[in-house]
């Protein structure tokens, strides 16, 4: 997590401006470690070009921080930071760098094969903040990239079951397969994740000592 250096003003050695990036954005922790229990009032100043950001958010109020355009083509904005405090500000950029977040794929490795255990796997998630509606689709695709499986739905909700069975209705090879998230709100940005289909049964004799 780089500390910006040069971005606040005026200069403040008590004020620490630190940057990280993620598939969902831009990400800014702004601290003040002034002990002389005095607020301060700057102007920050980060690499985003105005044209490219879609809005800030103050991540601890939940409301939306002014920004205007900085002479070098940053972004800025003027900042009430109180003393012994950590503001956290999510840049949220106007075209995506992902379409979902927050997927969770229960259980990774999931097993098919009549027994009653872990038949089905279940993917559930979110569009990203800039997708608030229009559809999502997600496509399972085997190892030669051919896809098996199709599920689709209305943002921002991302939810469905695949039980291992092709669009075809036939049982699906053991392997991994690629799931490939997209939205029509930004058609051309995909989201890949990887689940396991393994139809082995278990070994009884093994489990049993025998």
């Amino acid at each position: 997590m780089p500390s910006l250096s040069d971005a606040i003003s005026p200069a403040d050695e008590a004020i620490v401006v630190r940057s990280y990036e993620t598939d969902y954005g831009h990400y800014l922790a702004v601290i003040n470690r002034a002990f002389d229990l005095e607020e301060r009032q700057l102007r920050l100043a980060v690499k985003p070009a105005v044209q490219a950001v879609d809005r800030v958010l103050n991540l601890g109020t939940g409301e939306a921080v002014p920004f205007t355009a900085a002479e070098d083509g940053r972004i800025q904005m003027d900042l009430t930071v109180p003393p012994m405090s950590l503001t956290s500000l999510r840049v949220i950029d106007r075209i995506p760098r992902a379409v979902v977040r927050d997927i969770r794929i229960i259980p990774e490795v999931f097993s098919p094969n009549g027994d009653g255990a872990q038949e089905t796997v279940t993917v559930t998630g979110r569009t990203v903040t800039q997708i608030t509606g229009g559809r999502w689709s997600a496509e399972i695709r085997d190892g030669d990239d051919r896809v098996v499986r199709r599920f689709e739905g209305d943002a921002p909700d991302v939810q469905f079951a695949w039980d291992g069975m092709s669009d075809e209705g036939a049982r699906c090879a053991d392997g991994e397969y690629d799931i490939r998230f997209a939205a029509t709100a930004f058609p051309a940005i995909e989201h890949r994740r990887q689940v396991s289909l393994d139809t082995t049964p278990p070994d009884n004799a093994a489990h049993s000592g025998e």
